[in-house]
Parts: C-alpha cells; structure tokens; sequence
C-alpha cells in the first residue's frame, strides 16, 4: 500500500446518514478524497467507476449486507489492490473470521473517539496482500463484551442461511429490479457467476430469451403454472416452475422460487405417451367415422347419379348435388375443429381484464341466446380482477362451454345459463352452469377423449381443445354434472396481480 501520508482515494459505504457524515468530515480532514454510497448498489457504482485505494463498509447494511459486498469487490479484479475494511457492529458476537468475510481487516463499531486510530492504523496497513493472521487484522475489541441476545440472533441466523442454501429450490430475491440474494441452487440453475448476478439488474444477466419467458412472472407475482397440465419455464435444457412471491411491505420486493421438475416432465411424458396409445383407437375410430360416412354418403349419391343420369331431371340431379355438398360441409367442419386443435399452440399471454372481456363476450353471445329462447345471466364479481391468459383462446373457450350449456338447455321448460367470474388467489376462477339435462356418469369419463360425443352432429373434439389451450395457459378445467340436474364447468385462470 501506499505511504500514509499519500492522500487516498476512499469510498464509505453505511446507510447510516450521520455515519457517513461523520466519516467524510474526518478523513476529509486527513486528507484524503472521500466517495459516500449509501447502499451496496451505489458503492458497486462508485467503485468500479473511481478504484478506490480503501473501502470501508459498514457490515448491517439492507438489501445487500456488508458481506456479502466485501464479496462481490473482493471479487472485481479492477480492485485487486483496493484495501476492503468491514466495520462492524457484531465482531465479538460473530467471532469475525476476516478471510471467511472475505476483508482485508474488520474493525469494531463504537464511539467514533475511539475508531480514529484504528481508522489510521488500518489505512497505514500492507493492504490487501497483508499475509497477518486474521485475527491480528480484527481492531478495536480490546474493550468490547459480547452480548448473548445479540449471539443467539446471529446463531438464528445462520441457521436459516444453512437451510437456504441447502435447498433444492432456488432461491432469488429482487428489490427495486437488482439481485439481493440468491441461493446455490438458483447459481446452480442459472449460471450466471456470482459477483455478476448479485446487484445487478436481473434482465441484464439473463439472454433475452430467457428473460422474455420470467419478465411476465415477475410482473404478475403468481405462480406459473397450476395443476392440471403446467407449461414449465426451460433453462439449459431443464425445467423449471418458477413462483413469483411479493414480499410483504417491501415496496417493488419480490422473491423468485425456481423448482426443477425435469424428471416429473420426462415422467409426464411418458403417461403422456401412454394416454396417446390408449387413447389412439378413439381417434382413428373418430376420424375414420368422421370422413369415411361423408366420403360413403357422397360416394353413394354420385354413384346412384351416373346410372341414372340419362333419365334424370334437373330436380334430382340438384338433391343429389345438395346431398354430397352437405356432406362436403361435414368434412369441412371436422378440419375446422382439427385445425383449431393447434391454433393456439403458443399463446400470447397478456393481462385481460375479466370486466371487460365478459362484456364484450356476453354482449357477443346475447343475440343468439334470445333467438334460441335461453335466458343468459352473467356475473363479475368485485375483485375479481384480471388473469393472465391469451384472450383469443380464452373466447374460443368460453364460446364452446357456453354452447355446450345452451345445447344441454334443448329440451327444458325454462332453459338457463349462468356465468359468474370470482378470484381465489393466485386464481381466476370463471364458471359456466345451466340447468340442461345433465351427464351421466358413464358419459362424464370419457367427456375429454378425442371423437368422443353424445352430439347427433359433434365432432367430439371441443372440449379436448378446451383442455388443451388451458393447459397450455396454466390453467386448468374441472365439470361436475349430475343427469336431469344440469351442469356447472369451472375454469381456473393464473391471475394476474399488477396493472
């Protein structure tokens, strides 16, 4: 290090204002340049944009702690030369290890009479390569006594650093959009080395892909995804649910939990595998009942027309053209239905008011609901905000439940449908009843297998697609019905918390 009598260039970094204060006057006065950060992310700022020869950090600091600055500097090879000095409060309590700290020396927090020379003596030091002992670097104990009340917090303390930092989950925590914590497996999970991520603003860690999938779970603080069918976030070829949690009275404070579920993925896949197999029979079946009747009907009219045709007026050969465009139709609707299988296969997820998306959807449907003679109620209730969903899908959604609920309504004396919207957080819950004719149990176990329907003319591909663009939103879909007492479908939608 330098002569002492060299001015130096020193940044203080405490959150204390009268510390800092206090500290500039006095080593202003010998003479030295003095820099002040009030937090960790500005002395992140001033040190990498001035090199300071000596830093002096106050260890019980918020958001980022004195240590873990000591850290993040230690770390900076532009300040491999910089003298990095921890004043702390709880040097005894802590049995400060130095090296552990990563500082080049500690000082003991008390009247500032009696820090002066320590300040001096430190400064005076070999600096960051002093090859002393640790403990001979610890000042200002002489006359100190540990506090047992203070101990036993620090013990607490550790103990929950312990158990974080042996989770399985990761753990990250954000304040005003910077990392101030993180757990291994959250540095395991991302890779993203250490003295980059922590008090760096997290979009500007990650590739924009990445970020392009957590920004929306970060916005909405909820959890991504829900039962029935979750879409996972991928990171380095794993997969992940990431929770999002604000912390309570914390301003913009939010902690991220990421939960790897790779292998419970590769399990899903297989029963995935599995279902498809047991379930291939009901879609060859349907596809071959769906087209092959139209292609035979069709086949069976123009077969009839030819042997006939030189004896047939204009009136039957125009049936029989009628006939197999009809069944054209058929066929046509069947690809319409098989194409909207797919049409949402990557949603647009974006923050939909359910206020105003039930208004424009209800005043949508009303029309054919008084010419069909079905009384259509609706209810948002207060609160129940806005979920985080791709709107299209959800229209297309609701456009089949509500449809299936009107055709259920067919034959009864004073036909209704009911929707209401609730939030049950993290979800929005919308849900579809009527008081139709109802599902009998042998029919509810087979209501989502593909080509299974109980319609004259349905295609039994509606409410497959429903479950799928849910599950494909993080939502999921439950019907309980019972015969001749009506049916109620709830869908469950992730909220969405922020404007």
């Amino acid at each position: 290090m330098a002569e002492s009598n060299r001015s130096k260039r020193i940044l203080v970094v405490d959150n204390n204002p009268a510390m800092l204060e206090t500290m500039a006057a006095f080593l202003k006065a010998e003479g030295h340049g003095v820099g002040l950060a009030h937090n960790a992310f500005e002395a992140l700022t001033a040190a990498r944009k001035t090199v300071p020869d000596v830093i002096f950090i106050d260890q019980l600091m918020p958001r980022i702690s004195g240590e873990d600055l000591c850290r993040i500097l230690g770390d900076l090879p532009e300040l491999a030369h910089s003298l990095i000095v921890l004043i702390s409060d709880v040097v005894l309590e802590q049995e400060a290890d130095v090296d552990a700290l990563a500082a080049h020396a500690c000082i003991a927090k008390g009247p500032f009479e009696t820090m002066k020379p320590l300040l001096r003596e430190v400064m005076e030091s070999a600096g960051p390569a002093d090859s002393a002992p640790a403990a001979s670097r610890v000042k200002g104990t002489r006359n100190l006594h540990a506090r047992d009340v203070t101990r036993k917090l620090l013990s607490r303390n550790r103990h929950l650093k312990i158990i974080l930092e042996s989770m399985s989950q990761g753990v990250l925590e954000i304040e005003e959009n910077r990392v101030v914590y993180f757990n291994r497996a959250a540095h395991e999970f991302l890779k993203i080395p250490k003295d980059i991520l922590l008090g760096s603003y997290f979009h500007q860690c990650l590739d924009a892909s990445l970020w392009e999938k957590i920004e929306p779970i970060l916005g909405g603080c909820h959890t991504l995804p829900g039962p029935g069918g979750e879409a996972a976030v991928v990171i380095f070829d794993r997969h992940f649910l990431v929770q999002c949690l604000p912390v309570t009275g914390g301003g913009d404070h939010r902690i991220l939990l990421f939960t790897d579920i790779t292998e419970a993925k590769q399990m899903e896949s297989a029963m995935e595998a599995a279902n498809l197999s047991e379930n291939l029979g009901y879609v060859f079946s349907g596809v071959r009942h769906e087209i092959g009747n139209p292609v035979g009907s069709i086949k069976m009219a123009l077969g009839a027309l030819k042997r006939k045709l030189d004896r047939c007026d204009r009136e039957t050969i125009a049936r029989s053209v009628d006939r197999s465009l009809d069944e054209v139709g058929r066929m046509e609707y069947l690809l319409r239905e098989l194409k909207n299988y797919s049409l949402f296969e990557n949603p647009h997820m974006r923050r939909v008011s359910m206020a105003e998306f039930m208004a424009n959807f209800t005043a949508l449907i009303q029309p054919d609901f008084e010419k069909n003679r079905v009384a259509l109620e609706s209810r948002v209730d207060h609160g129940a905000g806005a979920a985080r969903v791709d709107d299209r899908a959800l229209h297309h959604i609701m456009l089949n439940l509500v449809t299936n609920a009107a055709d259920a309504c067919e034959d009864i004396e004073s036909p209704r449908v009911f929707i209401r919207v609730t939030r049950q957080s993290p979800w929005v819950r919308i849900q579809v009843r009527d008081n139709g004719s109802g599902i009998s149990e042998a029919v509810r176990k087979h209501l989502f297998k593909p080509f299974f329907t109980s319609k004259p003319r349905g295609t039994g591909l509606g409410l497959v697609i429903v479950k799928k663009m849910l599950m494909k939103m993080g939502g999921h879909i439950t019907l309980h019905s019972r015969e001749g007492q009506g049916t109620t479908v709830t869908l469950s939608l992730p909220e969405a918390l922020n404007p």
